[in-house]
């Protein structure tokens, strides 16, 4: 199995009451399919009643990242922020498409661009190389 391949960074910070088990739980597996791994830091206000409120946190992320949170100012960039990362790693595959789908939340920012829809986000056609 070759070393990590590529990463797709879906910077999803999602408000939702998402049931959830470890995705990062990965099963070995044959030299030629990938394994996708998902990691993702939820916040919570002790005052608010839903994860990763978009009036709770600004956005610490670069600005190439389309995000619907207002940004930081740099005084606040070093405060935790809700994040999402999904990686992919085996052998180099071109146009490969990734749809993300969850029952409630929404999105509020990701990289790279993609086509968001109510419940579902999709990369078209990207590229995971070495």
């Amino acid at each position: 199995m070759s070393a990590f391949t590529g990463a797709l960074l879906g910077v999803l910070c999602l408000f939702c009451s998402g049931e959830s088990g470890w995705a990062g739980e990965t099963q070995a597996a044959p030299s030629s399919k990938l394994i996708v791994r998902d990691v993702s830091v939820f916040l919570v206000s002790a005052h608010g009643k839903k994860l990763n409120d978009t009036t709770l946190f600004r956005s610490t992320t670069p600005g190439y990242v389309q995000s619907r949170r207002l940004s930081a100012d740099a005084s606040e960039s070093d405060k935790p922020a809700p994040l999402g990362l999904i990686t992919f790693e085996g052998p180099a595959t071109k146009d490969i498409d990734v749809l993300l789908e969850f029952p409630s939340g929404r999105f509020l920012a990701h990289w790279p661009t993609a086509r968001i829809q109510s419940k579902r986000i999709y990369w078209r056609s990207q590229n995971l190389l070495k």
